[in-house]
């Protein structure tokens, strides 16, 4: 992994589906992450003798004007490939979520979109170290900073009695967090019981790769609550509940007015 200076944010305007927008660049970076996982019986083991099981690899991208890409290989318990999965947000408007495995997606152009990005830039001078989900700090939080993997970071730690999270963000990435840290505890003796570890593994600041903003060839466009339903199917066997349907059911009325077929 390679240590880059901080660059400086800087407003800028920017022509995005015809219309000009005043909007803070982002920072471009491209960042592979490897997730871990508690095995089924890990809270029954002695502390220290959980095994940690490898259960998806990701790659996030971020280009200056706030496209963003995340590709994600999910796996089972056995080690073989669930599923393969893509999330593009582009500046343009468009906003993509495909599975690969599947052939499906679900794809839009919203003419709101750009403004969204723009109000979503983060200013590492500020924004790093104010909390995990950008509310105001609560007692229940602890803020430090530590160095990680070269970078110096933002290590922001939520105790939630029952689990903490620790989230390292690096303002030198635009605040993109180098490892995401979930433990859930036994209410009885505060022992861990269950991880889950999302951790860098390569870091590239600048330009990301191109080919991860490649919209998909040869996917059938699907509303959000058919992709969900396939993938619930696929996976489980199960179908989706009217409740599940129901929370839905906003996302496909957005799907409807803005579909997008590349």
């Amino acid at each position: 992994m390679r240590r880059n200076a901080c660059a400086v944010i800087r407003l800028a305007a920017a022509s995005l589906a015809g219309a000009s927008v005043l909007f803070a660049s982002w920072i471009p970076y491209q960042i592979s992450y490897q997730h871990r996982g508690s095995e089924p019986d890990y809270g029954n083991k002695p502390e220290g003798h959980g095994k940690l099981l490898v259960l998806a690899d990701l790659v996030r991208a971020v280009r200056p004007d706030g496209s963003q890409a995340e590709w994600e290989t999910s796996y089972r318990l056995d080690g073989s490939v669930d599923y393969r999965h893509r999330t593009l947000i582009l500046s343009n408007g468009i906003r993509l979520r495909g599975n690969e495995t599947l052939g499906l997606m679900t794809s839009i152009k919203n003419p709101k979109l750009p403004g969204v990005l723009a109000r979503q830039a983060l200013d590492p001078s500020k924004s790093c170290s104010v909390s995990y989900d950008g509310s105001r700090p609560s007692q229940n939080m602890l803020i430090s900073q530590e160095t990680l993997f070269g970078y110096e970071t933002y290590k922001i730690l939520i105790d939630m009695k029952l689990a903490r999270r620790t989230v390292w963000r690096a303002p030198a990435l635009g605040c993109a967090e180098l490892r995401d840290l979930f433990e859930k505890l036994d209410p009885q003796s505060g022992r861990v019981i269950a991880v889950g570890d999302r951790v860098a593994t390569d870091t590239r600041a600048g330009e990301p790769d191109a080919a991860l903003f490649e919209i998909p060839v040869g996917f059938r466009n699907v509303s959000p609550s058919e992709l969900v339903a396939a993938q619930s199917k696929n996976c489980c066997n199960r179908d989706l509940s009217n409740a599940q349907l129901s929370a839905l059911a906003p996302r496909d009325e957005e799907f409807r007015k803005f579909r997008f077929d590349p």
